[in-house]
């Protein structure tokens, strides 16, 4: 990468004068050589100018109707899961939120090919769970497609805590808290320090739209969490 056309064509030259040196063998069919701010690899469309990861507009065809024809077949075979799987962890570094929204077809394909001992033909009618997450996809890929290369600055920051008598959480200054219910208070502590991240984003940003939101949480079960989309 460099700032200009001419500086990456220079770039470019030593780089392949140091590499034929060094007795590297340069695969042109598969190279790039003329300087430009997008390029796929390994078939996701890298941005250099706005410094994000997104699909191609094929490959979020493919997916979508991929998609569509599980959900208009009903019975699908396990291996149509499988696939359709593979191409939604592909596609989570291109796609924000995806995490959040393949785990249900996951747990389907898991509990599915252990009921039938492993057999991929084996067709199977999807679980609501499995449904939902593919409607997600339809009805989002194309919008959400795009990913930055790094987190953008937030828009606000919400530090929040709980313990097992209730939750807290502090924004610019501005505090808020409860305590558990009863069925709450049997929770396990990780479990409590979700749902005190819940309550305190809704106390605080419940109505937002189109926020970048960082959230502080000192359990890091919780972080990872987060940070994952899901367990």
């Amino acid at each position: 990468m460099n700032e200009s056309e001419n500086g990456v064509r220079a770039d470019l030259k030593s780089t392949l004068e140091v590499l034929e040196a060094l007795g590297f063998l340069v695969n042109w069919d598969k190279s790039v050589i003329t300087p430009t701010k997008i390029m796929e690899y390994l078939g996701i469309l890298v941005d250099s100018d706005r410094m994000s990861f997104s699909l191609p507009p094929a490959k979020v065809k493919d997916v979508m109707n991929m998609c569509g024809k599980a959900l208009s077949d009903g019975k699908i075979p396990l291996r149509a899961v499988a696939s359709i799987l593979g191409n939604f962890t592909w596609a989570i570094p291109t796609i924000p939120f995806a995490q959040s929204h393949y785990r249900s077809m996951q747990q389907f394909y898991i509990s599915e090919s252990k009921r039938v001992g492993g057999d991929l033909s084996i067709k199977c009618s999807l679980s609501l769970g499995a449904r939902s997450d593919l409607e997600w996809w339809i009805h989002n890929l194309n919008e959400m497609n795009g990913k930055d290369f790094f987190p953008k600055n937030p828009d606000i920051e919400i530090f929040s805590d709980a313990s097992l008598s209730g939750w807290g959480a502090v924004c610019n200054g501005v505090t808020t808290r409860g305590p558990w219910t009863t069925a709450q208070a049997e929770l396990h502590i990780n479990s409590l320090e979700l749902t005190g991240a819940l309550y305190a984003l809704q106390s605080f940003a419940g109505s937002a739209r189109g926020l970048s939101i960082r959230i502080y949480l000192d359990n890091t079960t919780a972080v990872c969490y987060v940070n994952k989309g899901g367990g």
